[in-house]
């Protein structure tokens, strides 16, 4: 594996911590390759982001990746609690509903942890629609 160069703190500083100009950081704090804790934000749903976001708050790449994966399965979380809450009113579409709720957070499980494990190299973030943008604007 290459050897990556960092930009250190101060550098980031003296650049004014901008987006656009702070060179990609490619290091993280536990020595984990940036791939797999890329990856563990999106394998144990918000608990794996929670844990990230702790250990590896300094990279932009890791946080980006660890809120989002807090706030998507939060997001899927509170959807499957309102579909159970109002399954009554909802009669046999709950069902239906739910399966539905299933799948798509199953795909988008997948394709998240691919785009995540992916984008590793370039520093490239994957933004779930809506949510990326917003967790962009709040970390």
């Amino acid at each position: 594996m290459p050897d990556y160069k960092t930009i250190g703190e101060d550098a980031k500083e003296a650049l004014g911590n901008t987006r656009d100009q702070v060179l990609y950081d490619k290091s993280t704090r536990t020595g984990v390759p940036i791939h797999v804790a890329a990856v563990l934000c999106y394998l144990f749903t918000w608990v794996g982001g929670i844990v990230v976001l702790a250990l590896e708050h300094r990279n932009a790449y890791l946080k980006f990746h660890a809120c989002q994966s807090i706030a998507f399965f939060l997001l899927v979380s509170a959807l499957g609690a309102l579909i159970g809450f109002f399954r009554g009113m909802l009669f046999g579409l709950a069902g239906w509903l739910s399966i539905v709720l299933g799948v798509i957070s199953l795909l988008a499980w997948l394709g998240l942890m691919w785009k995540a494990f992916t984008g590793a190299d370039t520093g490239e973030k994957y933004k779930v629609p809506f949510l990326g943008n917003l967790v962009e604007d709040h970390i």
